[in-house]
């Protein structure tokens, strides 16, 4: 069974891959199809759970949250929407770190050596620092964390509590983001193109982190 554990983890990726580009879920998986199915059901109070959990169960199969993420923001507003997506995001996050890890860590701790297993053991003993610094920059994949902190020996405490919080600030900003579009869309322009500017700012301000980070560190 150890041995078919890396084969179930490639097939699982290349099934959650091969469904989103080969079937109508990519054109599903988009924020104005998304808003379209659900906002009907705007006042039902179970279809929140149910994006959580299509969003939570789809890091497992590396489903880009992306979309999801802004339809959640654009329907649910900034608030409720931030708080939405934060639930869904860090349940992706644990699906993919756990599949990684108990499918495919394995495998991959066999062919770790010289230069790698340093910095395999270097990542786990700064996983906090080390996964704060990825989450909080948004120019870094989002599956691509996931999959490569559950290969690795990161413990999962320090994953967890570091996606939670590294996750927060570009969170905020794509769901600001979204629901300035929405607002746009449907009304009260001014205001709208205040907050839309306002949130391209944030998200530009977010991502010269590494360049702050760097100065900062010399």
């Amino acid at each position: 069974m150890k041995n078919l554990k890396p084969i179930l983890f490639l097939l699982i990726l290349i099934g959650g891959v091969a469904a989103y580009f080969f079937t109508p879920l990519r054109q599903l998986l988009t924020p104005g199809r998304l808003i379209a199915l659900t906002q009907s059901a705007h006042e039902v109070w179970w279809i929140p759970i149910v994006l959580i959990l299509v969003y939570g169960i789809g890091g497992l199969f590396g489903f880009p949250g992306s979309a999801l993420t802004l339809a959640i923001g654009a329907l649910y507003g900034v608030i409720p929407g931030f708080f939405y997506n934060v639930i869904a995001s860090n349940l992706a996050a644990g699906a993919g770190f756990f599949g990684a890890r108990y499918l495919g860590r394995d495998f991959v701790s066999r062919f770790l050596k010289g230069r790698w297993k340093e910095f395999d053991e270097k990542a786990a003993r700064h996983g906090f620092r080390f996964i704060f610094y990825l989450r909080l920059v948004p120019l870094f994949p989002f599956n691509g964390i996931n999959f490569g902190a559950g290969l690795s020996k990161i413990r999962f405490t320090d994953y967890a509590l570091a996606s939670l919080l590294g996750m927060i600030p570009g969170t905020f900003v794509y769901t600001y983001f979204a629901s300035s579009l929405l607002s746009g869309a449907t009304g009260a322009k001014e205001k709208a193109t205040f907050h839309l500017i306002l949130s391209t700012i944030l998200f530009v301000l977010l991502s010269l982190v590494p360049v702050v980070y760097k100065r900062l560190k010399r």
